[in-house]
């Protein structure tokens, strides 16, 4: 009997700590995720990814996907190309290629459409098998049961995990400071091209090494994106995008896995490694500033 009584408080115990956590999670989350944000303004996804919703291009990668909308990058994407834009894009380490065909996949089971998916093909990207086991993926993400549980079902083995953290981060006094993307444009310029930077930023790039296995397991998600856009009849263009030094290491392995890919599935490859030398249009050694991100569309990408 006495055991019955055990059992019966130390559950109703649980229930109490479990619940309140819950609850106040709940409110933590609602106190930000209430407010208005731009997709210029965070880096987020789920505060974007409505239901039944129409565009022109949906943009994927990593952080130089992302830097297309970042402060007013995403009114000037919207404004030269004359296209409504989504861009599912995140950098800080936060997703590799594994995230971003689940973002996508997501996108399109919420029952939403786009003509075009422009895939950002970086090759730090490409090789990053272990941006996907970050247990901050989705840290600065609203909690959506609808994402979770759709992660739940299709996410990789460290998703129980990650969604943990993402609750817990949601408790933590930064959650409710969370701080927004200015919305000045970036108009720093990068001083000058300095090598030794550039060498260490490769090896920050690529912690793990780059193997062919690494490739061809994000390979395997890539391919995924393209059976989506397939399915889904929206059509996919991969580019590399410039850097002030041009090409990464890996670069023609990435390169030439994507183009035999593109040659069975269909979809058009874009080498733009060096199409922007100038350290102007850069504000660091490998993302467009402002003035670097308008010349990208308006002389490489607009038919205008």
């Amino acid at each position: 009997m006495n055991r019955i009584k055990y059992l019966k408080e130390l559950a109703l115990i649980l229930l109490l700590f479990f619940g309140g956590f819950f609850g106040v999670t709940l409110v933590a989350n609602w106190v930000t995720a209430r407010h208005d944000y731009k997709i210029n303004e965070v880096e987020s996804n789920l505060y974007f990814i409505n239901e039944g919703e129409q565009f022109d291009m949906v943009i994927t990668g990593i952080s130089h996907a992302r830097n297309f909308s970042r402060q007013t990058n995403h009114a000037a994407t919207e404004s030269i190309l004359n296209k409504k834009v989504l861009n599912l894009g995140r950098g800080g380490g936060l997703c590799g290629l594994h995230g971003q065909q689940l973002y996508l996949d997501f996108f399109f089971e919420k029952g939403n459409k786009t003509e075009e998916v422009l895939f950002i093909a970086t090759p730090p990207l490409l090789y990053g098998t272990y941006l996907d086991r970050n247990e901050s993926g989705y840290w600065d993400e609203p909690i959506r049961f609808d994402f979770s549980w759709f992660i739940l079902k299709n996410g990789n083995s460290d998703k129980r995990w990650q969604l943990y953290q993402s609750f817990i981060r949601k408790v933590k006094p930064s959650w409710l400071s969370f701080k927004k993307y200015s919305n000045e444009p970036n108009t720093n310029q990068l001083e000058k091209i300095d090598s030794v930077k550039i060498k260490e930023g490769m090896r920050l790039a690529y912690p793990e090494g780059m193997t062919p296995e690494m490739l061809n397991e994000n390979l395997f998600y890539f391919k995924k994106i393209v059976e989506t856009c397939q399915k889904n009849n929206a059509n996919l263009k991969v580019i590399i995008p410039p850097a002030v030094f041009g090409k990464w290491l890996g670069h023609e392995a990435v390169l030439k896995k994507l183009d035999q890919l593109g040659k069975v599935d269909n979809f058009e490859i874009i080498d733009f490694s060096e199409a922007i030398l100038e350290k102007e249009f850069y504000y660091d050694h490998h993302h467009l500033n402002f003035n670097g991100v308008r010349l990208f569309w308006k002389k490489y990408i607009s038919n205008d």
